[in-house]
């Protein structure tokens, strides 16, 4: 692995939210790591910790509960609020170990621990949440935009919404989307700046950060 690692010319990330593979990660080198649960484990801590001199990014996510129950009736008070304060509290938390924010993305966590209402709340005050540090937002073939679409359908048929939310999303302040049809998606954004399109993917000077 470390081997294709070094041969690759893109950043490679990983997902995992054990500390042990965490460490394995950083040892062959990812750019990457992305732990869904938001870093939130001593151990995760512990991690972090020895990370300061690295140059690995991470990506902090928020899920309501964990993978397993996590769908099970979300409920927030303000889901906005809410999500925004375990984000602003878990990037000054990263900043206290030495890790500075061009090496940290914020993910709302779409779809983990909340209801279609609650990624739609959470959709339109991307601009908001981008104040934190640069936001990665993953909608890509999500039961979403079935929904909207008043529709059942597969997750590879859900292209066309795939590519409204990524757009939309970077038209908001996001300075990543996760995506499945890579293709497409570059495609789309090719065309988009053609047409005179460049208020994407600009997320927020470093000034303007809260």
């Amino acid at each position: 692995m470390t081997k294709i690692l070094k041969l690759l010319k893109i950043p490679v990330s990983i997902d995992t939210m054990k500390p042990e593979i965490m460490i394995r990660a950083a040892e062959m080198g990812v750019d990457l790591i992305n732990d869904v649960s938001g870093f939130r484990s001593k151990e995760a801590l512990d991690f972090l910790k020895a990370m300061k001199k690295t140059r690995i990014g991470f990506c902090i996510m928020h899920m309501q509960g964990n993978p397993q129950n996590m769908q099970d009736s979300p409920r927030y008070g303000d889901v906005v609020s809410e999500v925004e304060f375990f984000l602003q509290r878990k990037v000054e938390e990263f900043r206290r170990f030495g890790i500075s924010d061009d090496r940290i993305l914020i993910d709302p966590g779409f779809g983990f621990g909340k209801t279609s209402q609650h990624n739609l709340s959470l959709l339109k005050e991307i601009p908001r949440l981008s104040r934190i540090c640069p936001l990665l937002v993953g909608l890509s073939r999500k039961r979403i935009i079935s929904e909207l679409c008043k529709r059942k359908s597969k997750p590879a048929d859900r292209l066309g919404g795939s590519l409204a939310m990524a757009l939309w999303s970077a038209m908001q302040g996001a300075s990543v989307v996760r995506v499945h049809d890579v293709k497409e998606t570059k495609e789309m954004i090719t065309v988009y700046k053609a047409l005179g399109g460049d208020n994407i993917f600009s997320g927020v000077d470093n000034e303007k950060r809260t």
